[in-house]
């Protein structure tokens, strides 16, 4: 039950990557703002409209997501093929996979950083009446944003590492990389939050749309791991 919560947290992040909001808050559902507000339905719009630019052009550059993934593949398969080979499926190896999918989930959020940089210039403008819808905006973009500045391990070393130990510890450079990027996977969200501002055929188009990305890089993140780990051999 663990491993399929993290694994599903690792897939989670995927939404933060481009700014896509995943529905898992409400604690603004009590909330006394009136649904006709004007300044937060403008808002909304101007952040919408921002966010289906930003749909669009991720699902542009899914190429080059896809590019960056299979060139952090090749260059572990030119470097160290097999060299996981003979470890046991125990709890040290679980975590070293999960610790490779995060990999390839940080290269799928650089390839596509001049995408989300441009949403949150946009975003960082805008002002909700409640400070807290601003922040969760914010927060969700600047989740983004650092985890897409997040430093890569070096696989063959850490794996290598692993090795050399009889495989009975997560090597420290992976754990610690995992430790950073894990919290991502419960970045706030905030389309649950935005929907009483929402207009139907806004709504519709930018959901229809994330649907569409996170279905397209999860398939890109899935495949990349699928390889990975063949090609060190667990």
């Amino acid at each position: 039950m663990v491993k399929r919560a993290r694994a599903g947290g690792v897939l989670a992040c995927l939404g933060v990557v481009i700014g896509v909001s995943v529905v898992n808050g409400t604690s603004l559902a009590g909330s006394s703002v009136s649904n006709g507000n004007h300044v937060d339905r403008e808002a909304t719009r101007r952040y919408l409209a921002a966010e289906r630019t930003a749909l669009v052009g991720s699902r542009g550059a899914m190429l080059l997501v896809y590019a960056a993934i299979s060139r952090r593949v090749d260059s572990v398969e030119r470097r160290c093929p097999a060299v996981a080979s003979g470890a046991p499926r125990d709890p040290s190896r679980w975590l070293v996979e999960v610790g490779l999918a995060e990999t390839l989930l940080v290269s799928a959020a650089q390839a596509d950083r001049s995408v989300t940089a441009r949403l949150e210039q946009t975003a960082s403008r805008l002002r909700w009446t409640q400070p807290r819808i601003t922040h969760l905006v914010h927060q969700e973009l600047l989740a983004g944003d650092t985890l897409a500045h997040r430093k890569l391990p070096d696989i063959c070393m850490s794996l290598q590492e692993w090795a050399r130990d009889g495989f009975r510890r997560v090597p420290q450079t992976l754990k610690q990389f995992s430790r950073e990027v894990a919290p991502f996977s419960e970045a706030p969200g905030v389309a649950s939050v935005l929907a009483r501002f929402e207009r139907t055929d806004e709504k519709r188009e930018v959901d229809r749309l994330r649907g569409l990305v996170a279905k397209e890089l999860m398939a890109s993140i899935l495949s990349g791991r699928r390889r990975l780990l063949e090609v060190v051999g667990l």
